[in-house]
């Protein structure tokens, strides 16, 4: 959780006025953490635009292997990809912590298996 334990007025003063950043896990991909830390650049004309970001998400999650669904997640998953690889409805899980890489691997591995 970013800035645990700082109510959300405290988190935003230290983000804006000391300059913090919430601590990134250790495990956390170099190139991930790039990312990241690009989009917490002081300077707005220095930060990436969302095309950008989106150029380089896909680049990482090209670097990554596809998540193997267990069974139990295969039978609850409430999300649907269309033909196009599109998501229609997304369930409670994959709308959790970096659920839009796990969605853009069903939608990527959908197209690939067509």
């Amino acid at each position: 959780m970013p800035f645990e334990g700082m109510s959300n007025l405290q988190a935003a003063y230290a983000a804006a006025f000391k300059q913090e950043r919430p601590n990134l896990p250790e495990d956390i991909s170099p190139d991930l953490a790039f990312i990241v830390q690009s989009c917490w650049v002081e300077d707005p004309n220095m930060r990436p635009s969302f095309s950008q970001i989106i150029r380089m998400l896909n680049a990482f999650l090209f670097t990554l292997s596809p998540p193997l669904p267990s069974m139990s997640e295969s039978l609850t998953n409430e999300a649907a990809a269309t033909s196009n690889g599109t998501m229609t409805e997304f369930s409670g899980r994959q709308k959790g912590k970096f659920g839009f890489l796990r969605q853009l691997f069903m939608a990527k591995r959908t197209r690939n298996l067509q």
